[in-house]
């Protein structure tokens, strides 16, 4: 993903529809994720991008569905922010290799 790192974020910018001031790279885990603190005028975002084979899509969406699920009930975790396309999780090809990608809006607001 490293070689073709711009093309993919500006396509989850766009999907996402985000206008990001700051972007810090944080890589946690091993090679499957790849995690990004977002930061434009007035939220915080954290974005994650997972290389996966694509049969995993449902399994990576009900992930996202029952954090969201979370959210609604109260719980004290992020809010999975939808698409232009009404979806949770997006996937983005890119070299041959498939990417889901799903953005969440941090409830705590970066201190400055």
């Amino acid at each position: 993903m490293r070689d073709n790192n711009n093309s993919i974020l500006n396509e989850i910018f766009r999907l996402f529809q985000l206008n990001i001031l700051e972007v810090n790279i944080n890589e946690i885990g091993n090679s499957t994720n790849l995690i990004y603190e977002l930061q434009n005028e007035n939220d915080a975002y954290i974005l994650r991008i997972s290389r996966q084979p694509f049969y995993n899509l449902p399994q990576y969406e009900a992930e996202m569905d029952y954090v969201n699920y979370l959210f609604y009930m109260q719980v004290n975790v992020s809010k999975i922010i939808l698409s232009i396309n009404n979806k949770l999780v997006e996937v983005i090809y890119s070299n041959a290799e498939c990417y889901f990608i799903n953005g969440e809006r941090q409830w705590v607001k970066f201190i400055v």
